[in-house]
């Protein structure tokens, strides 16, 4: 079906609207957790081993969000000095790095406009835009972000939160 005949206030409803979008997605940053001993050398902690059934997964428990699942978080503190899930290094070692990803990141920013002719004098112009449309929260998985310290009670809580809340925003303006 053709709109190219259309009635003028048809067309000034329905007509001329132009959508943007931008979404990323990204894996997740690599993360390691410390280990409280210094095998290797005073001023750097080393990092723990992982020997199995370590398993990342962002969940919230009691409104504070973890890098780990619930089972997972308790057997580390409950097993960290029997070296099940996870062990500390041993002297001389310094233990292996980025052994575990973050959430990653997942964002989609859109807008919609519509222009209208005022006569020869003036243009009208209205846009909408939305900022993490689906409001989707994600959260830093760097020592800035996450508690990486193995033998604390609170190991693998994130703190700061990579993405905003859903903002929206809405002008009019009119150039002449």
């Amino acid at each position: 079906m053709s709109l190219r005949r259309v009635s003028s206030v048809a067309d000034a409803l329905i007509g001329g609207w132009q959508w943007a979008g931008l979404a990323r997605w990204t894996s997740g940053l690599p993360f390691s957790l410390e280990s409280p001993a210094y095998p290797t050398n005073f001023d750097n902690p080393a990092i723990s081993f992982n020997v199995g059934g370590v398993r990342t997964h962002c969940n919230i428990t009691a409104g504070i969000p973890h890098a780990f699942d619930a089972a997972t978080a308790s057997s580390i503190n409950n097993g960290i000095y029997f070296g099940t899930p996870i062990r500390l290094p041993y002297a001389g070692e310094a233990g292996n790095r980025n052994t575990y990803r973050g959430d990653g990141y997942f964002d989609i920013d859109s807008s919609i406009t519509k222009s209208w002719n005022l006569g020869d004098w003036a243009k009208l112009k209205f846009a909408a835009e939305v900022y993490n449309l689906t409001n989707s929260v994600r959260f830093d998985s760097s020592p800035n972000g996450l508690v990486q310290s193995t033998g604390n009670n609170i190991v693998g809580t994130y703190d700061v939160a990579l993405s905003t809340y859903r903002r929206m925003q809405l002008g009019l303006r009119i150039d002449f």
